[in-house]
């Protein structure tokens, strides 16, 4: 995507359209990132597991947040799945939607050779046999190490080595299509188990197909899924929205806290290895955690004397988005750092000298108003008058 395709996307929508733009346009993370890297990447290598939710309203740069972490976690190797809940179902209201969003969504830090990102969990297979083309005894040891696991529900753990089998011989062709749909849960395609045994006698005991009873272990058994097989974890992020919530009806909403409750008791007790799921929700989101279910709220909430002061924590399990950006939105040298990077892509298609000069002067103007601004959302209004400021000085040819 060229720099052109860049702006005209910022222009519209406030937000990059991709992890590496996103990096690219990052204003004041260089600590949130090497925090990242120094703590939290080495953690979910060692086997460690751990819940985020970094809050914001509207417009605060969530998403741009959330992507610039994806690309910092790819650069890493670690496994990565952006989940963008505007177009999805809520989230854990249901255990078997949320394993489906996941398993849809989960993609190899590199490309594959024939230099396509595809994505899904039965990627995550091909890519270790990809890494071990031509070292049959270092395949056959990495799937020695995936059988002993003990963190993979075992019918889980069997359907992925029966995958993993499958792609190594052609022949399999029909029965790798099918062990595909089991391993997404592909609710459109109707599978029998037993039909499978009848076709390939070699197929481990027992195959795993999903149901609302199993769904936990499944859940928990794919998000441990990347370090079994070898990669450095896997990042989650699931960006919210305001109606999020609203979709659901009472029984959702009960069952959207408790799985969520559930979820971040078995990541503080071990169940989950090698993945950190950061999800960016708005700040009512504790409000409604303490109306309906008070046990999730006393699990994220820092816990505060009366009238003590709250000093930022960075490190928070429940953070403020500005707690992670130095410079922040609140702050003019935010906003300029932010029109040069924007001006440096103009620059890329054929903006002018004469006009960048005339254009830093006025999203200089654009930055003092909207750090002035009352608006906590300022910061993707910004981003779009500047883009379509920038866009219409281009020349015309471009």
């Amino acid at each position: 995507m060229i720099a052109h395709d860049i702006l005209a996307r910022l222009a519209t929508t406030g937000t990059p359209p991709t992890g590496p733009h996103a990096w690219r346009l990052a204003v004041g993370l260089d600590d949130t990132l090497r925090r990242l890297e120094s703590e939290t990447f080495p953690f979910l290598a060692a086997g460690g597991a751990e819940i985020r939710f970094i809050y914001a309203p509207y417009g605060r740069g969530k998403t741009h947040l959330l992507l610039t972490l994806q690309e910092a976690a790819r650069r890493h190797g670690l496994i990565t799945a952006y989940i963008d809940c505007q177009a999805e179902n809520a989230p854990f209201a249901s255990l078997e939607q949320t394993y489906r969003q996941i398993a849809s969504n989960l993609e190899l830090p590199n490309p594959l050779p024939d230099s396509s990102r595809r994505r899904g969990v039965a990627t995550l297979v091909a890519g270790v046999i990809e890494q071990f083309a031509g070292n049959e005894a270092g395949l056959r040891d990495r799937m020695k190490q995936l059988r002993q696991t003990n963190r993979l529900a075992t019918d889980f753990r069997n359907t992925v080595l029966a995958y993993g089998r499958s792609l190594l011989n052609d022949t399999f062709w029909d029965l790798r299509q099918d062990l595909r749909y089991l391993l997404c849960h592909d609710v459109t395609t109707r599978i029998s188990i037993a039909s499978l045994y009848r076709r390939c006698n070699w197929l481990p005991r027992p195959l795993g197909k999903m149901t609302k009873r199993i769904a936990p272990l499944w859940l928990r058994s794919l998000l441990s899924l990347p370090l079994a097989l070898g990669y450095p974890g896997c990042c989650i992020f699931f960006d919210e929205t305001e109606k999020t919530l609203t979709k659901l009806n009472p029984r959702e909403r009960q069952l959207y806290w408790a799985n969520l409750r559930n979820l971040v008791d078995h990541l503080a007790l071990g169940s989950v290895r090698g993945c950190a799921l950061i999800l960016a929700v708005v700040e009512e989101f504790l409000e409604e955690a303490k109306r309906d279910l008070d046990a999730l709220s006393q699990r994220l909430e820092r816990p505060r004397l009366p009238g003590e002061q709250r000093f930022a924590n960075p490190r928070g399990l429940w953070v403020d988005i500005d707690e992670l950006t130095r410079p922040g939105p609140e702050q003019l040298d935010f906003f300029l750092l932010l029109a040069e990077k924007l001006l440096a892509l103009g620059q890329e298609v054929g903006l002018q000298t004469s006009q960048s000069s005339r254009l830093r002067g006025e999203l200089e103007s654009l930055a003092r108003q909207a750090a002035d601004s009352i608006r906590l959302g300022a910061v993707r209004d910004f981003v779009k008058e500047a883009a379509s400021s920038i866009v219409m000085a281009l020349p015309s040819k471009i």
